[in-house]
């Protein structure tokens, strides 16, 4: 009886030893930023995550952030991560972390409307949002812009 009951424990050990080190003692080797795009799903962040740091590493966050539970849609946007970090970092950076502000830059602009579809496609968004603030005279009256080019006093 006593065999057995160490037996278990044993197993038990050894399973949670494998699920510490697949969890914590893997850790990323270099600095990425993962995108996380309107519509996506676990898998589609996983195969994000397995072109910077291998099919291994990004199996054991998806296995993570399946315990999670995540709603993708409310977590669209770009994810830093840094060298050192565990699988179970990243899946929290992913899960409930801020995200990473990004570079914007753009030219060769004339229109509101191009410039409204610049900034919805470099920033997951719909063109109408932009274009939308670029018409609201209280949103330019608070950032003290108006619609004709004259300076604010």
């Amino acid at each position: 009886m006593i065999t057995i009951v160490l037996s278990i424990v044993a197993a038990a050990a050894a399973i949670g030893a494998y699920i510490g080190y697949q969890c914590f003692a893997i850790t990323t080797t270099s600095k990425a930023m993962v995108y996380v795009y309107p519509g996506a799903t676990a898998e589609s962040v996983e195969d994000s995550l397995a072109t910077h740091y291998g099919a291994s590493f990004a199996k054991s966050v998806g296995k993570i952030m399946e315990a999670i539970d995540v709603d993708w849609s409310r977590r669209t946007g770009a994810y830093t991560i840094q060298p050192g970090m565990s699988a179970y970092r990243v899946a929290r950076c992913l899960t409930r972390g801020p995200q990473s502000p990004v570079r914007f830059t753009f030219n060769n602009v004339r229109t509101k409307k191009q410039f409204a579809e610049r900034v919805a496609s470099q920033l997951m968004m719909s063109a109408d949002s932009p274009l939308a603030a670029l018409d609201s005279d209280s949103l330019l009256a608070a950032i003290r812009c108006n619609r004709h080019h004259e300076k604010a006093t």
